[in-house]
């Protein structure tokens, strides 16, 4: 998937998974490519292919970015529509 390219359906799919589920993973890497994983509660993407996160506790996450500003954004969709449509 073309980031820029397909942006606007990625941004679609992740208000959609964040009004079904409240949360999204960011996977980000520590300085010796270790990967951390961590539940972010509120997730926004912008127009510009460029987001932002609220959150009370994670730890490791803002060390990384300093590090390799790479995450790896997962936002899963569970609305029972969505479910409904995927399994038949």
């Amino acid at each position: 998937m073309e980031l820029i390219a397909e942006w606007n359906k990625i941004r679609k799919h992740f208000n959609k998974s964040f009004s079904s589920n409240f949360y999204v993973s960011v996977a980000s890497v520590d300085s010796e490519n270790n990967p951390t994983v961590t539940p972010i509660g509120s997730m926004f993407l912008n127009d510009n292919q460029t987001g932002f996160y609220f959150e009370k506790f994670p730890s490791k996450l803002p060390k990384h970015a300093e590090e390799n500003p790479n995450v790896c954004l997962l936002g899963v969709n569970s609305g029972r529509f969505f479910l409904d449509k995927i399994v038949v």
